[in-house]
């Protein structure tokens, strides 16, 4: 019997079928793949404008207390915005571009000339979300909190979505005052001894009496206060003899600026911590001193008055002093020293020191610097950073002490506290009214 070789119809039938169902096999695991890595690429984009979303409303709050109101981030107000062609917020400031016949440059945004990146997100939609954790009248921690969606959508039907949700701070509760300070509290318990042994006295007013002679006398006595003002003096001395411009001056006035800083944090701990000795005089005119705490002894309260209203005079001094440290850190030739992440946070530092100084009732052309800053900035900020242009044209359409510090209960606080509990009571301790 004879062997035969190849195939027979049937086998070759058989093969047929077998290679174009692997063929098929094939082609279908190459449309999945192909659509999965589209998927993926997708995501992968929408991640990318997610965190630059995130970092742009970080970076907004910054400065702006009201800055989901300026950027229309509310849940009243929920808008599915195209990405590109300067149609969205986040997304029309990428790049700097000449402006056509003119020396004059400008931000924009993705559009198609830009080729491939504009093709990679032409069809991604944004959509944002943002409300408190809590509503503002309930005064809890919630309350400061914003709770928001970063949503983006792609495809003919805007079904493909990737979201991201993140938390921001934008306080609506003041910072709550711990009367606590670290520097120990020495005063002098000869003067001490008079005050509670003075002949008729109030006890009350004695007892707040030598509360205000210990609390002033111990901040100017301190190791703190001595070590911080030696250390400037030093510094300062340095700094007329470093070369201008330079790196070695650029950090001997931003050491300068921290320790102003930390003086003034303190100082005003110290304000904290005499306010309620003051008020109670304040409230309690007719309180008597008693007999011993006239005649020679005057000299004694006239000391307690004048280190109390120096307590108050340093910590104006020491924001302002800190606040043009800081200004001459972002002069023209020594800006460069740093990059323009580090000079945003300067500007974000000299805009609080200086809202802090408008408020001050001992320096009455604090506001109307505050304004004149903001007008600089507006200039320097145009077609450069534009949420810094939000902020001052917010700042604009708040004039006044109080639009100022609109939206900022920590600001309201502190307008409160120097303007309604600070200053009469320093007014009436001047007055020598208690010495009758």
């Amino acid at each position: 019997m004879k062997n035969k070789s190849g195939f027979s119809l049937v086998e070759m039938m058989i093969g047929t079928v077998i290679l174009a169902l692997a063929i098929g096999g094939f082609v279908m695991g190459l449309r999945a793949s192909r659509s999965e890595v589209e998927f993926s690429d997708k995501h992968l984009s929408t991640l990318v404008c997610s965190q630059k979303v995130v970092e742009d409303i970080d970076e907004e709050l910054w400065l702006n207390a009201r800055a989901f109101n300026t950027l229309g981030v509310t849940n009243t107000k929920i808008v599915s915005t195209p990405v590109v062609d300067d149609e969205c917020i986040f997304f029309s400031d990428i790049e700097f571009r000449a402006v056509e016949g003119s020396d004059n440059i400008e931000l924009q945004g993705i559009e198609k000339e830009q080729g491939q990146i504009y093709d990679q997100i032409s069809d991604l939609n944004l959509t944002l979300k943002a409300d408190r954790a809590a509503p503002k009248n309930q005064n809890t921690a919630e309350a400061n909190l914003y709770e928001t969606d970063v949503l983006f959508s792609w495809g003919t039907t805007r079904q493909a979505k990737s979201e991201v949700t993140a938390v921001f701070f934008s306080p609506v509760v003041p910072k709550k005052v711990d009367p606590i300070t670290s520097i120990p509290m020495t005063g002098s318990s000869e003067l001490n001894q008079i005050i509670m042994n003075s002949t008729g006295g109030n006890p009350d007013a004695l007892n707040n009496l030598a509360e205000m002679a210990k609390i002033s006398g111990s901040f100017f006595d301190s190791d703190f206060y001595k070590s911080r003002i030696e250390k400037i003096n030093e510094l300062r001395e340095k700094s007329v003899n470093l070369p201008y411009p330079s790196r070695r001056l650029y950090d001997c006035h931003a050491e300068m600026a921290k320790l102003w800083i930390e003086m003034a944090r303190a100082n005003l701990q110290f304000l904290f911590l005499l306010e309620p000795s003051l008020s109670w005089f304040v409230a309690n005119k007719n309180a008597s001193l008693g007999s011993s705490l006239s005649g020679a002894n005057q000299q004694n309260l006239k000391l307690i008055i004048r280190d109390v209203s120096l307590l108050f005079s340093t910590f104006t001094a020491s924001v302002r002093q800190a606040e043009a440290n800081y200004r001459f850190l972002i002069s023209e030739k020594m800006a460069d020293y740093k990059g323009p992440r580090t000079q945003y946070h300067l500007i974000a530092q000299i805009i609080d020191l200086n809202r802090v100084i408008a408020l001050l009732p001992n320096f009455p052309a604090g506001y109307k610097n505050y304004m004149l800053l903001i007008k600089y900035i507006k200039e320097f900020a145009r077609n450069r950073n534009p949420s810094l242009e939000r902020f001052v044209n917010s700042e604009l359409e708040n004039p006044g002490v109080e639009g100022m510090i609109k939206d900022l209960p920590n600001l309201q606080f502190l307008h409160e506290f120097f303007n309604m509990k600070i200053k009469p009571a320093l007014d009436y301790m001047q007055s020598g009214e208690y010495l009758n």
